[in-house]
């Protein structure tokens, strides 16, 4: 989760960003861009077994984390001190743990029981994480931008287009933009500008315009000389689609073509082929289609 009025839990979130691999993040529109430390930042403090720890610097981060300082811990976000025994409630856990140092080494880190305060179950490292976060500049966003690319090379597009053609576009739509529409549109402008993969999903009921947004983004690609692949539900939505597509499509030099079970076997084939080779193409397909044209 990575709530709009919760900053703990948007901590906690961002680290799991930076340490896992398969994840899903739920974030709301506003919390998307709230600001945020930036993803080379270190958040927190990793506790491990037989690790040498400065105790007085580890209790001056506590503080800065925002995490009190008390007598006995009793409550998450609260921490204890007594001789080299490091209590700590982290937010993140149910339990709190219990840290003994040995010359400024760890000897044992356990969780203990807050009513009894009997140590349990050791463990072998646990991360303490800010309530708070420092120069907050950043947004979710550059986290997953940065998780992309320790996982893979990206290559970077800058597709700049014909105004002129965009605006001949534009105007042979026979309909007046709704407010949604717009807004949709320009954010799909600014993402081409960024230079990392569009991740983008867009929601609307029947008949609020997504085709035309959707055509607009595909016209982009298409003209700066790419192929753009649209992958619909049903065959026939595939041939509205081709149909629509074609009609606004054909003053330009654009090659759009349809592929699905109306076409015989060797047609398919043939369009499957040549899609390696044809630049600006513009494909309509229905969605079980996408292994067959994997390589386009």
């Amino acid at each position: 989760m990575f709530p709009y009025d919760d900053i703990q839990t948007r901590t906690i979130t961002l680290e799991k960003i930076k340490t896992l691999n398969n994840f899903v993040v739920c974030a709301t529109n506003n919390s998307i861009d709230i600001k945020v430390s930036s993803p080379e930042n270190v958040l927190g403090i990793d506790f491990s077994k037989s690790k040498t720890y400065n105790l007085n610097k580890l209790i001056e981060s506590l503080v800065s984390f925002g995490y009190t300082k008390t007598n006995f811990v009793e409550e998450k976000l609260q921490f204890a001190v007594r001789g080299e025994i490091l209590d700590i409630w982290p937010l993140s856990l149910d339990v709190p743990i219990r840290i003994v140092f040995e010359y400024d080494t760890i000897e044992t880190l356990r969780f203990f029981d807050p009513s009894s305060q009997i140590s349990s179950t050791a463990l072998e490292n646990v991360k303490i994480l800010p309530t708070s976060i420092s120069k907050p500049s950043f947004s979710i966003k550059d986290y997953f931008y940065c998780k992309k690319k320790e996982n893979q090379t990206l290559i970077y597009f800058d597709y700049a287009i014909n105004k002129q053609e965009e605006k001949e576009l534009e105007d042979s739509f026979s309909y007046e933009e709704t407010q949604d529409q717009l807004k949709a549109i320009e954010d799909i402008k600014n993402d081409f500008s960024k230079d990392y993969p569009m991740e983008r999903l867009i929601c609307g009921d029947v008949g609020y315009g997504k085709t035309e947004v959707a055509l607009r983004a595909a016209f982009k690609v298409v003209t700066y000389g790419k192929q753009v692949a649209v992958l619909v539900p049903t065959t026939v939505l595939a041939l509205q689609h081709y149909s629509t597509f074609s009609e606004r499509l054909s003053i330009f030099p654009t090659n759009v073509i349809f592929l699905s079970r109306f076409q015989s076997k060797v047609e398919q084939k043939k369009i499957i082929k040549d899609l390696k080779t044809v630049q600006q193409t513009l494909l309509l397909a229905p969605t079980d289609y996408y292994k067959k044209i994997w390589d386009f």
